[in-house]
């Protein structure tokens, strides 16, 4: 599993299929798949969408960078795509985690 943590580390950002995951370990994909599946109840492909959805919500929140912009980073041809994946992995519209509630609240105690 480090193995394959390191792999998707390095390459989440390029979209590579789950041959490519498989073949850089030396295993077929139905060995990694049973072994992440095993391991973490997730497929491999999951786990690395998760990253990409981690490292997009991470841009969205602290960086300047435009959905556009961001959706190139990790990959994404289309924007639209980018939107679509991002709603299925968050729940939430691109656009919305830009400004979390969170942020922008200031307390009125000076």
């Amino acid at each position: 599993m480090v193995q394959f943590y390191d792999l998707v580390e390095r390459h989440y950002r390029d979209s590579c299929d789950l041959a490519f995951f498989a073949g850089e370990m030396g295993v077929t994909t139905r060995t990694l798949t049973r072994l992440t599946v095993a391991r973490t109840g997730l497929g491999p492909i999951e786990l690395v969408n998760r990253r990409r959805a981690a490292e997009a919500r991470r841009l969205l929140r602290y960086s300047n960078a435009s959905v556009a912009q961001i959706a190139d980073t990790l990959g994404f041809a289309d924007v639209s795509y980018f939107s679509r994946f991002y709603m299925r992995m968050t729940g939430q519209r691109p656009s919305r985690d830009r400004h979390p509630a969170t942020f922008g609240q200031y307390d009125n105690k000076c």
